[in-house]
């Protein structure tokens, strides 16, 4: 197997692993989170070996990938937890129960369960999926031609499951593809419409960068113009979001059109009056527009089901609820997945009562709660290898860099009053576009 055979074996891997991720019900199943997993360990080993080959490679790529070093540590922290159980949780008479048992107290601990059980095992299998698929493909970051195909591919790719979405809504199908049966809230080939939307999002998001690397690149007045057939796959994508339940993902995509005006005018005007005017003239904006969005907001939020009121009113009260459960495991947490557990033990005299809370609706709390300062340090970590790496490469960022880093950051916002950072598909989305963002997407520039 020579050098240019392993390459491309990486690159495929990476690819194949975008498409389930986009198509295999979310990867929350075993069985279709299994395949997740292989596929990205397949496209870490070949990645690393590539990487190996090469005859320019230096231990310090290894240390320039922030996915590498940071998610290493919040992964070895719970296959901890995963060897140390402090609850075994298990499935009976249709209920859920939680047992404790003797643990090592001053390490890492977490919860034993079975496969279909919330426990420390699946969700680490989970998280290891998202480590290989973002260490493999970072270490991809300076190949162009690969980093802008794989961009459009995950655009398409969404923009087709958001027509499959649209026509299983219209035919009110109430299994997953017609026929994996379920009780949650599924949407298109998620088994939850949140993960669904904030998958969607993104690929909106990729479908924009899309736009702006063909326009910015192209040479002649007819390739601009065939850049604007973006547009096709970004009407399915926003329509599958707005006749979804989301109501953050819908905020999302309405957060990420002002910030993409605000760029445009930005970009207009710093070319006729300089950078100085133009930022005061982004501020003059953003201040005059406050009052009437916040209007808007108001009169969205009254005009919401009582349903819908009440879930924000819970979610926010849950942030009250993850404080009592970080308190309790501050260092390293009390072990993934196992908040539902945690807030059970905590609410069982309070709003919620003995009800099993599978998150705190915030994935940043969630992961605090779950993994400690230890994993909240780990995650640090990765953001800030990736924004020195980005600051590295700003002068030879395109606009498409820019649009990927303003939909990761709306994202992130998203995932402040919601748990889609916990489930395989959209934390390998996440990773692909936060890579991106700080990726070499012009051909000339491949070697930077």
């Amino acid at each position: 197997m020579n050098k240019f055979s392993i390459q491309r074996f990486a690159q495929i891997s990476i690819l194949s692993a975008v498409f389930f991720a986009v198509w295999s019900t979310s990867g929350t199943r075993p069985l279709a989170g299994s395949v997740m997993l292989g596929i990205s360990a397949l496209a870490f080993v070949f990645s690393i070996l590539n990487w190996g080959f090469k005859e320019n490679s230096k231990l310090s790529d290894i240390a320039k990938n922030p996915f590498l070093l940071g998610g290493g540590i919040l992964v070895l922290l719970g296959i901890i937890q995963v060897l140390n159980p402090h609850t075994i949780a298990y499935d009976a008479d249709g209920y859920l129960h939680a047992r404790s048992i003797e643990y090592i107290k001053w390490i890492p601990s977490g919860i034993k369960a079975d496969a279909e059980v919330y426990g420390s095992a699946k969700a680490v299998a989970e998280l290891l999926t998202a480590y290989f698929f973002a260490s493999a493909l970072f270490f991809h970051s300076k190949n162009a031609k690969f980093c802008k195909f794989l961009l459009k591919f995950f655009a398409l790719n969404i923009a087709a499951m958001s027509i499959f979405t649209i026509a299983q809504k219209i035919l009110n199908a109430q299994a997953v593809y017609f026929f994996f049966s379920t009780d949650s809230q599924f949407y298109g080939p998620y088994y939850y419409s949140n993960a669904t939307c904030a998958a969607i999002f993104l690929g909106l998001c990729a479908t924009a960068a899309s736009f702006c690397l063909d326009f910015d690149t192209a040479k002649s007045f007819k390739k601009k113009m065939i850049s604007f057939l973006w547009i096709f796959p970004a009407i399915p994508q926003t329509a599958a979001i707005f006749i979804s339940t989301s109501v953050g993902s819908k905020m999302s995509v309405l957060i990420f059109s002002a910030l993409l005006i605000l760029f445009a005018i930005f970009v207009f005007l710093k070319k006729r009056i300089g950078n100085a005017k133009t930022l005061s003239a982004i501020f003059a904006i953003i201040i005059i527009s406050a009052f009437p969005t916040f209007n808007v907001a108001k009169s969205s939020y009254e005009s919401l089901s009582p349903t819908k009121k009440a879930s924000v009113i819970g979610r926010a009260e849950l942030a009250y609820v993850a404080k009592d459960v970080f308190l309790k495991a501050p260092i390293f947490g009390s072990g993934a997945d196992s908040f539902g557990y945690s807030a059970s033990k905590v609410e069982m005299k309070k709003t919620f009562g003995n009800l099993f809370l599978n998150s705190a609706h915030n994935s940043i709390l969630n992961y605090a709660c779950e993994y400690g300062i230890a994993g909240i340090a780990a995650i640090f970590a990765v953001f800030f290898l990736w924004a020195k790496r980005l600051f590295a490469r700003r002068k030879i960022l395109q606009t498409a860099n820019i649009i990927c880093l303003m939909g990761l950051i709306v994202s992130t916002f998203h995932s402040m009053f919601d748990i889609f950072l916990q489930i395989p598909s959209t934390m390998v989305f996440y990773a692909l576009i936060m890579t991106l963002s700080a990726s070499i997407l012009k051909e000339a520039k491949d070697e930077a």
